[in-house]
């Protein structure tokens, strides 16, 4: 029986699943009756008279009404003389409807004794005190009864959910009705009016059962609120004596409040409680509960039980609450170490430091990867959050069914990875249980199959500690490890994209340069062509004029003619050259040769007063024979050799050559002891036509060509400032040996 599917059904649905339990025949005759002077009494009374099953229990039930004369309730037709018929009539209805209700209240598995023990006192309760507010005794009495009778229809509609129900709200202490309406979709008080009206029992009694526990000032206008009120306080003060089963497990309601909102004083309320015991339980018994026993014995039974549940509960509370602490001062402490800049490696350590307080250990593991298919890795972490050893560890291979740390949290994942021979993993585990029992904390964000992940791993004495508490830490943890890894994957992501911006301006600067030689080449190209005819005649004729001179200073002007006519030659052979770059021949040669040379065309190009400065060349760690193109590197060398005799003109200038040891490139190293370059040269020396000599003094194309040359023999060039007190500046060439027979550069 039941809705297994747990979706929600109204209260006529339940009662026709339920197989809506019905009074009986003689139950519809005595409620039919209008009075003593109906016709049909002798009927109903000989129907009732004849019925030995349903007889009994009546006249008992009417027997408790009057207490010791109930011993003259022999048979039906003194029972109404005595008590009347609306008094007989209350008692077979309410044995018949206990009759039909005792099946339910078994199919759903309710404490049958506990839950009509309830319905008696209450049921007893209300009729003694009905009068009083103006209420008929003997609905009052129905009323009380059938108070719960909602609770046993829903129990034997869904038996399972119903008994979720009953868990949630002894462990959470909420209303029962409150569960069962986001249960079922409706609650007791509904279902069990729906059953009194197919029962055809009055509005009162009706109204009674569905709006017991209420305010009066909450109640319809409609609604017969001194019956609603007797029954809220007829079951208050059931609850508050333990009498029976009620269905709730939330603080006992205030009887003194119930009754003064009756016009009752305390007084009067606990008078009634006395006077109605023995009635309860003549009434248990008339329904078949009870036994012998006393209402007072079974109620202190009842109230030793309940008082041990809340002792238990009180237990629980206690180590939920010391649990809630721990969970909150590990959250705490997490937070204050906590940073928005944090690595992931300074949010491992943090969780590590919080994990120690909230296990009470002095250091745990922490197994974590940033993202899936990265490495695994350990990390040894104490209670000040400082890892002793942090370190990459094998992870899992593609066929294991563990693929991210915070799985080894989950039943049986150490061992699926320890036969995964995974020898790292062993030996921890297996210090964990030599140190006591295991606890595995996973960390990792819900359906983030590619987050960070982690898992925390540390050995307590007794395995106390409910993983589930946890869950609000492991949240946090879980979301700060995504946020630090977030962080460094784009703070990597900007190094990158800047990196690859800068390469992007630098090709694009050389992409310029490389454009400008070009057309600097194009305009060398025609210079040359154009001004070298011109040249050669320039030059023919001052050498003429130098034969014809016959003064100093006709000499003099010769030569100052042929001089500008070589500059100029030279400088468009360099712009040719720095667009056109030549190929590179490569010979076996003497480099200390090639050095001398480069100092020889260097001495040949400086001013006179230049020319005095000392050259000094170290070539111990020079190979004795080399593959290079000899020309082109005296070419290149040339001009940094004439730069440093310029820059102190009659100092000293050291050349040191080496062979690498490794790369057997040739490294020289030119070194002066002048002023060394200023922040403006460093940055622009290699720029044609620059030049911080005055105007005339030098083209400003020596480095650039040098850089053109040791460029396309694949070398390199730098230039810098000398450290310290050395003072000066030097200009470091490196050439690897050539295995080509010639290239253009790029």
């Amino acid at each position: 029986m039941g809705d297994a599917g747990g979706r929600h059904a109204d209260a006529d649905t339940i009662i026709d699943a339920i197989g809506a339990p019905c009074l009986g025949v003689a139950a519809k005759e005595w409620l039919r009756l209008r009075g003593l002077d109906d016709p049909a009494l002798d009927r109903a009374v000989e129907l009732l008279s004849n019925d030995a099953v349903l007889c009994e229990p009546v006249l008992a039930w009417c027997r408790s009404l009057i207490g010791e004369s109930g011993g003259r309730v022999t048979t039906v037709h003194r029972a109404v003389i005595m008590l009347g018929l609306p008094a007989v009539r209350a008692a077979v209805i309410a044995v018949t409807g206990a009759g039909a209700m005792d099946a339910l209240v078994v199919r759903g598995g309710i404490d049958r004794e506990g839950f009509w023990t309830y319905g008696c006192a209450v049921a007893s309760f209300c009729e003694s005190m009905g009068e009083r507010v103006g209420v008929d005794a003997g609905e009052a009495s129905l009323a009380g009864l059938f108070a719960n009778a909602g609770l046993a229809c829903l129990a034997a509609f869904d038996r399972a959910r119903f008994g979720r129900v009953i868990d949630e709200c002894e462990s959470t202490q909420k209303p029962v009705g409150m569960v069962l309406r986001r249960a079922f979709g409706v609650d007791q008080h509904t279902v069990g009016k729906r059953l009194m009206e197919r029962w055809g029992l009055s509005a009162s009694v009706r109204d009674g059962v569905l709006h017991r526990g209420q305010s009066p000032d909450g109640l319809p206008a409609s609604a017969d609120r001194s019956m609603a009120g007797l029954v809220t306080l007829g079951c208050a003060w059931a609850r508050a004596d333990h009498l029976g089963w009620s269905g709730e497990f939330g603080p006992l309601g205030d009887v003194g409040r119930a009754g003064a909102a009756m016009g009752f004083a305390e007084d009067e309320v606990a008078a009634c409680g006395r006077r109605v015991l023995d009635a309860v339980r003549a009434r248990a018994r008339a329904l078949g509960v009870g036994g012998s026993g006393d209402p007072l014995a079974w109620s202190a039974s009842s109230a030793m039980r309940r008082s041990a549940e809340l002792a238990a509960r009180l237990r629980d509370l206690t180590r939920r609450s010391e649990r809630a602490t721990l969970v909150l001062d590990a959250l705490s402490s997490f937070q204050e170490r906590a940073g928005v800049d944090d690595t992931p490696e300074a949010v491992v350590c943090g969780i590590g430091a919080s994990s120690c307080g909230l296990l009470g250990v002095g250091k745990v593991a922490v197994v974590w990867q940033e993202r899936a298919g990265r490495a695994w890795r350990l990390s040894l972490i104490d209670g000040e959050g400082r890892s002793e050893r942090s370190r990459e560890v094998a992870a899992p291979g593609e066929e294991a069914m563990i693929q991210r740390p915070a799985d080894l949290a989950g039943t049986h994942a150490v061992g699926l990875l320890l036969a995964c021979d995974l020898g790292w993993l062993a030996r921890l585990v297996e210090h964990l249980r030599e140190a006591g029992t295991p606890v595995f904390i996973g960390i990792g964000a819900e359906g983030e199959a590619d987050g960070a992940s982690a898992v925390v791993l540390a050995p307590v004495p007794r395995p106390t500690h409910d993983a589930a508490a946890f869950a609000p830490l492991r949240g946090v943890w879980a979301g700060a490890l995504e946020s630090a890894v977030r962080l460094a994957d784009a703070r990597r992501l900007e190094e990158e994209l800047t990196a690859v911006n800068r390469a992007l301006v630098e090709t694009r600067e050389e992409m310029a340069s490389r454009e400008s030689m070009v057309r600097l080449g194009q305009m060398a190209a025609g210079a040359a062509h154009e001004l070298n005819n011109p040249l050669t005649v320039i030059r023919g004729r001052a050498q003429m004029i130098l034969e014809k001179a016959s003064t100093p200073r006709q000499r003099d002007d010769a030569m100052a003619i042929a001089e500008a006519a070589r500059q100029v030659s030279d400088m468009v052979t360099s712009m040719h050259l720095l667009s056109i770059p030549p190929k590179v021949k490569p010979v076996a040669c003497d480099a200390m040769l090639v050095l001398r040379d480069a100092v020889d065309r260097a001495r040949a190009r400086v001013p006179a007063e230049a020319q005095k400065s000392r050259v000094r060349i170290s070539a111990d760690g020079l190979s004795p024979g080399m593959v290079l193109d000899p020309e082109l590197v005296a070419q290149a060398l040339c001009e940094p050799i004439a730069n440093a005799m310029m820059a102190r003109p009659g100092g000293e200038v050291q050349v040191s050559a080496e062979s690498e040891a490794f790369t057997d490139r040739l490294k020289v190293r030119v070194m002066d002891r002048g002023p060394g370059f200023s922040g403006r040269s460093l940055a622009h020396a290699f720029d044609p036509f620059f030049s911080e000599l005055p105007a005339g003094r030098r083209a400003g194309l020596g480095l650039a060509r040098s850089r053109a040359l040791v460029e396309v023999m694949h070398g390199r060039i730098e230039i810098g400032n000398n450290p310290g007190d050395i003072g000066g500046a030097f200009t470091e060439i490196v050439i690897p040996q050539s295995e080509f027979k010639g290239r253009r550069a790029a």
